[in-house]
């Protein structure tokens, strides 16, 4: 989903290739309307399972594809314990890969999440709007 200059995934463990590839594709049509790049949230629910090995390389390889797009990237990662130190191992090594390219970061919660990702999109005005895009993102009910 997307809201404003925002482009948000919400992981459902139902991951593919191919819909990594759908979501590139969103991904560039919203950027079309923002030439100084999105912000991406990745939501990563407790419970969901890791992405296989093809949809792992899939999302470096769009995320490294896109990089004039995006301005940064958060993941959020909803998972406690064992569980969330596995998945936090994962974004790790996609945000080194990444890390060169525009910021990343980790946070357990969207609040937080976006309190670091706004102020990249557009100063302390676009923190402004934290509530409003909270809101869009808790009315939309896409998953991937």
């Amino acid at each position: 989903m997307s809201y404003r200059d925002l482009f948000v995934i919400v992981r459902s463990g139902r991951a593919s290739v191919e819909n990594q590839r759908e979501l590139e594709r969103r991904l560039v049509e919203l950027a079309a309307s923002y030439p100084s790049g999105v912000g991406v949230a990745v939501l990563i629910p407790a419970s969901v399972p890791p992405a296989d090995a093809p949809v792992r390389r899939e999302i470096v390889a769009l995320l490294t594809r896109q990089v004039s797009r995006i301005r940064g990237l958060v993941w959020v990662i909803g998972a406690s314990g064992s569980e969330a130190a596995s998945v936090r191992a994962v974004a790790t090594s996609y945000s080194v890969a990444l890390r060169q390219h525009y910021p990343t970061f980790m946070a357990t919660d969207l609040r937080g999440a976006l309190k670091w990702l706004l102020p990249l999109l557009g100063g302390e005005a676009r923190l402004a709007d934290l509530d409003l895009t909270l809101q869009a993102i808790d009315g939309s009910d896409e998953a991937v």
